[in-house]
């Protein structure tokens, strides 16, 4: 089951605003957690490494991995038709841009068509994570080539954005102009700014994640295209130095991103990416950066896109094996397993929006947790009955195209319009016609902490996806597949 739900995923989102990767359909997911590993192997990870497609801007490449009704810009996110000749136009217009307007037409966000950079490169640094460290998981379900891609359509992006040292953009598009549309992204006619970190506008989480994205892909790389893995090194470096020579929160610079993505602060970031580019090249300099801020937020302890602690440990420990990070790291997961809010059917609950993202967030770092000798039987048994949540074990599968009961209303645009000629809009959003697309291998939000969940397109809060979403997810099933 596991095998089959990684090359599903592999399709769902390839953009940085969306992660993911592919499904696998008419797998029966009324399974017990002890049945979970067995049926979910194959499936569930073919599936999620998929995902990602959904989110590639269609002027950009032809459709693959079966998101035929998404264009060349975004594998999941909408059919796109276009011939060779307008294609190649398009691709030369786009070399003909100036750097960072070729940033612009890469991928988009999660059920709209802002790319925000800041969750787009924790995303990639999280999906650079679990191909460098379960390449074989990816083998085996037959998506290693297919998960590489996905990071390197990110990292191509991030590099055209980051145009001198000290200049990032980290966001295209504008929030609530976005938001106020439901149409196809090939539709879209709103303007589209971009807005950047700079020395006198810093950003030191943005710039500091990115250099993670950039160093974790580096290890992804370095045995397959060492030139374009020494790029992505040196972009790494820079974004780094760029972290810390000039402080500050990139949400208080890139102030429209305050609504949808603002920062809570940027020292988990600077520990972050020191630690990848501490893993990355060896360098005492990171290790000297990591020393420096850790004691400030030591017992910070969580994971998502705007908090990277206790990733940060795990990073730390595998590399150092530090007993203070394996403390922190066994705390953590001792806690969530243990202590934390549960719903009556057993899901750790961690938050309302998107309570599985957060479950998936934990469960990876407690996967991660249990490689490295952490409580490595227990974790391991709590994480697959977590999964069997996901995918059916209550009698309905929270991933598209998973199972026989699975979302039909996810709060995804582009999948849920139906194709050309015909029209989309607020109409079709509030009717009862599903999405016209089957967005395999995403991940919804998930239910209420009572369990209560409804499949509609108008609760975003429980069922949008986004590439975020199924990262960490991707990574569990990518644990478990290469461990059960």
């Amino acid at each position: 089951m596991h095998v089959s739900y990684l090359k599903k995923s592999k399709r769902m989102c390839v953009s940085c605003e969306r992660l993911v990767q592919t499904s696998c359909r008419g797998v029966r997911l009324q399974v017990r957690p002890a049945e979970v590993a067995a049926v979910l192997r194959g499936p569930a990870l073919r599936k999620t490494a998929v995902q990602p497609e959904g989110q590639v801007a269609p002027q950009l490449r032809p459709p693959r991995q079966g998101k035929q009704w998404r264009g060349s810009y975004g594998r999941i996110l909408r059919r796109f038709s276009v011939n060779t000749a307008d294609r190649s136009e398009l691709e030369v217009r786009a070399k003909q841009m100036p750097p960072f307007w070729r940033c612009i037409v890469r991928m988009f966000a999660p059920g709209d068509y802002v790319k925000f950079g800041f969750p787009m490169a924790y995303t990639t640094t999280v999906l650079a994570w679990t191909v460098v460290d379960h390449a074989a998981a990816y083998q085996k379900a037959g998506v290693l080539a297919d998960a590489r891609e996905a990071v390197k359509w990110a990292t191509d992006y991030f590099i055209k954005c980051h145009v001198s040292e000290f200049v990032l953009y980290g966001q295209v598009g504008q929030g609530q102009v976005d938001h106020n549309s439901w149409t196809q992204p090939e539709d879209m006619t709103e303007a589209r700014p971009a807005y950047k970190i700079t020395a006198s506008a810093p950003g030191s989480d943005l710039a500091a994640e990115t250099a993670a994205a950039f160093a974790a892909s580096y290890m992804v790389f370095k045995s397959v295209d060492a030139n374009y893995a020494k790029k992505l090194l040196v972009h790494a470096e820079q974004l780094m130095k760029f972290a810390i020579t000039y402080k500050g929160k990139y949400s208080d610079s890139i102030s429209d991103a305050k609504n949808f993505y603002a920062s809570s602060g940027y020292v988990d970031e600077l520990v972050w990416g020191a630690a990848w580019l501490y893993r990355a090249t060896g360098s005492k300099t990171y290790l000297e950066i990591v020393d420096q801020y850790y004691s400030s937020i030591m017992y910070n302890d969580g994971f998502g896109w705007d908090s990277k602690k206790s990733g940060a440990d795990a990073v730390l420990y595998k590399v150092t094996k530090v007993d203070k990070y394996k403390e922190r790291l066994k705390a953590y997961c001792d806690y969530n397993f243990n202590s934390q809010k549960k719903t009556p059917k057993g899901l750790i609950f961690l938050g309302d929006w998107g309570s599985l993202r957060s479950n998936a967030n934990f469960l990876f770092i407690c996967s991660e947790a249990a490689n490295m000798g952490i409580e490595t039987a227990s974790y391991r048994a709590g994480v697959t009955k977590q999964i069997g949540y996901y995918l059916g074990e209550t009698g309905f599968s929270y991933v598209i195209g998973y199972g026989s009961k699975y979302p039909k209303y996810a709060h995804h645009r582009s999948s849920s319009c139906p194709d050309h000629p015909a029209t989309c809009g607020w109409d079709f959003f509030n009717g009862n016609t599903p999405n016209h697309h089957v967005l395999e291998g995403a991940l919804v939000g998930g239910p209420s902490a009572d369990d209560s969940y409804t499949d509609t397109r108008k609760d975003a809060q429980h069922n949008e996806v986004a590439c975020d979403y199924n990262a960490a997810f991707q990574g569990v099933i990518a644990n478990l597949v290469e461990h059960n």
